[in-house]
């Protein structure tokens, strides 16, 4: 590991076997060439034992996603955090190149993975995070970032006022600020969210309808200013949307021709076949 690379905490929710910890806690120490530790964040009232070096189980204060990652953040060690799953293997990648960027450049404060389009799998060059970006990712989903730890801590932490939205949240108070970031391409997105089934989360249209009210009265001044953005990203991602689907559904029934053409020729050969003598 390079003396220049900066350590690497990665959050996890919930109690996992140690196995699974170390396992993740060195395969990313690998991939990522830096120093590696693991905070899992484990609900109220469990017990907590105590771990090796790069482990820590911590209690979060309620089962309850806001403050499970500000306890993550403030038990984490490293310059570097992130939030993980414990089986997360397809976000090895991302780490890799989002740490070394991080290494890299002092003037940014975090990298996260497409908000704004849809993954094509050949771009490789970090873009600027603007934020209509921000605006255009989508919400409801668990979206790859990775930022320097001391982010959180100066800008007050994760919002209990916008549960659901509090990395959205976060990253908009970042640039407001004059943090910056980038997006790498990047195809990983987790439909699991962070905590998975998190009992403090209401999932009725009408209180995720109220919560992103909150979020968009708190920034509106800048996104009143950028509406126009926002708007022509979210249809260009309609756009891309569809190109892909027809490109997909085309390429389907190609194969399904293919197989069933495979399918006649294999029928055509069995008959003649079983028409041969001594058959």
């Amino acid at each position: 590991m390079s003396s220049a690379s900066l350590s690497l905490s990665v959050a996890v929710w919930g109690p996992h076997p140690l196995r699974s910890l170390l396992e993740l806690r060195d395969g990313l120490a690998l991939a990522t060439y830096r120093e590696v530790d693991v905070v899992a964040i484990v609900p109220p009232k469990i017990a907590v034992d105590s771990s090796p070096a790069g482990i820590s189980c911590v209690a979060a204060e309620t089962f309850h996603v806001v403050a499970a990652r500000n306890t993550a953040a403030s038990a984490a060690r490293g310059d570097l955090l992130t939030f993980a799953l414990a089986d997360d293997a397809a976000l090895t990648g991302f780490l890799r190149r989002a740490s070394g960027l991080l290494d890299a450049r002092d003037d940014l404060s975090f990298v996260t993975s497409w908000p704004a389009h849809v993954p094509s799998g050949d771009d490789e060059r970090p873009r600027a995070c603007d934020l209509s970006m921000l605006m255009c990712r989508p919400w409801f989903v668990e979206i790859p970032i990775l930022l320097r730890r001391d982010l959180v801590e100066r800008l007050g932490g994760f919002d209990d006022e916008v549960a659901g939205f509090e990395m959205v949240d976060l990253l908009l108070r970042a640039q407001s600020r004059g943090f910056t970031g980038v997006v790498l391409e990047d195809a990983v997105l987790r439909c699991r969210e962070w905590l998975g089934a998190d009992a403090s989360r209401d999932p009725s249209a009408t209180a995720a309808y109220g919560i992103a009210e909150r979020l968009l009265r708190r920034h509106r001044s800048v996104i009143d200013r950028e509406l126009a953005a926002v708007i022509c990203g979210k249809e260009r991602m309609i756009r891309q949307l569809d190109a892909r689907y027809r490109r997909a559904d085309a390429r389907r029934t190609e194969l399904k021709q293919r197989i069933e053409g495979l399918d006649h020729e294999r029928a055509l050969i069995e008959a003649r076949l079983a028409e041969r003598p001594g058959r």
